[in-house]
């Protein structure tokens, strides 16, 4: 995965972590702001149903007018429906009363509903019955029990509802920090691995720069060497014996290697310059095929389609003989070599498929890594080449098992 990548996922998710955590945070403080308000609602009836008992006494004992208690009657049953129906009260929003306390609810609103009946009652009596008031404050006092027994459960819930705020909050700075210092661990970790890039990519530039020099002054002594051995054979080969001209075929392909090796090296090193042009893909097949020496034992099955391909045709043969030779060369030059070419919407896809042993699972990752080679005289240059232009077409490459193939997708 891109570092940028990973600093994205990190930041997405911490920003899901801040949002997850404010959301739950706030519906609990509105739960707790909640429950708080019902508990000075439903404590306020406390206060309602004794002011109503006591309107109701002094109407009893001072004043034949009835107006207060109904009144009173009134403000208490106010209260007891606010409590359950919630709304508005002094600019501030109460919502209704959570269904695991309506059953307490109503029990309140039966002593109510009892306690008016009976008042209502006794009011419009002629007479004064002593059992009647008995009554009346024994339902009073039932209500304000209800009252209190409702408030007590509420106040327990805003407890609970305050404790769980308390360590959520706890829990979530936990969370934000932990998430906060992944994302400076990683950035560092980021930042490092460019710095090592950096003075990696130095350090090539370099070596690439010496590279060519040594290439170049290494090529010159060569040439002189093949001209000379090229004479040495044109003016002697019928005095040579069997002996001098194994020797001299030897330091001939010896030299080939070697030029091979150096045009390899400034190949990589090289800056490419894409000339892209449409193609056929039969052209480009029946060319490198031509120029290569195909055993007889490797049966290669060519595509079923002729598709045209946007590339830079010369360096894109360069990139179809690698990878072919290489095909050829896994099979141990004995077994099936499948090409096919298809398109979809974008890309152009390339697949060079073979009957050959499968690259062990452990070099996967390094087969197009710099230098890496498991042959004897290969110089680990090959793929990455072939990467660098499949890339710089803006293009990709890679290997997959199963079967074994080499998969190169190219921009239409």
């Amino acid at each position: 995965m891109k570092p940028s990548l990973k600093i994205t996922l990190l930041v997405i998710t911490q920003i899901i972590i801040i949002l997850a955590s404010f959301l739950t945070l706030v519906s609990i403080e509105n739960e707790k702001t909640n429950l708080g308000n019902l508990v000075n609602i439903s404590g306020k009836t406390r206060f309602l149903a004794l002011s109503a008992q006591l309107d109701f006494d002094h109407y009893v004992r001072e004043d034949p007018s009835h107006t207060e208690i109904k009144v009173s009657l009134k403000e208490l049953e106010k209260n007891i429906l606010f409590i359950k129906d919630g709304g508005i009260v002094d600019r501030l929003y109460v919502a209704s009363l959570p269904l695991k306390f309506h059953e307490q609810w109503n029990d309140m609103y039966f002593h109510f509903t009892n306690y008016e009946k009976e008042v209502l009652g006794f009011i419009e009596s002629d007479e004064i019955n002593q059992n009647q008031l008995v009554k009346i404050q024994s339902i009073n006092d039932e209500l304000i029990h209800s009252a209190d027994t409702l408030t007590n459960s509420i106040s327990s819930d805003l407890s609970v509802a305050t404790s769980d705020l308390i360590y959520l909050q706890i829990f979530f700075a936990i969370i934000n920090i932990v998430a906060h210092v992944g994302l400076i661990f990683l950035i560092l970790r980021i930042f490092e691995a460019h710095q090592r890039e950096l003075l990696k990519l130095e350090k090539f530039s370099n070596i690439g720069e010496m590279t060519a020099s040594f290439v170049h002054d290494i090529r010159n002594p060569l040439t002189i060497i093949q001209h000379s051995s090229d004479i040495l054979n044109a003016r002697n080969s019928q005095h040579f014996s069997d002996s001098d001209k194994k020797a001299i075929e030897k330091t001939n392909q010896a030299i080939k290697r070697i030029d091979s090796h150096l045009t390899d090296t400034l190949d990589y090193l090289r800056e490419r310059r894409i000339r892209k042009e449409h193609v056929k893909s039969s052209l480009l097949i029946s060319n490198i095929l031509e120029s290569m020496l195909i055993p007889p034992s490797v049966q290669i099955i060519m595509p079923s389609k002729d598709l045209t391909i946007n590339c830079d045709k010369f360096q894109f043969e360069r990139v179809l003989t690698n990878l072919v030779k290489n095909s050829i060369e896994s099979m141990s030059e004995k077994g099936k070599m499948v090409i096919s070419i298809e398109e979809d919407e974008k890309n152009t896809i390339i697949k060079i498929m073979d009957s050959g042993m499968p690259i062990p699972p452990a070099e996967i990752d390094k087969l197009f890594e710099p230098l890496f080679t498991t042959k004897q005289e290969g110089t680990g240059l090959g793929l990455p080449i072939c990467k660098n232009i499949v890339e710089s077409h803006g293009g990709t490459i890679e290997y997959q098992d199963s079967p074994k193939s080499f998969i190169i997708k190219l921009p239409k």
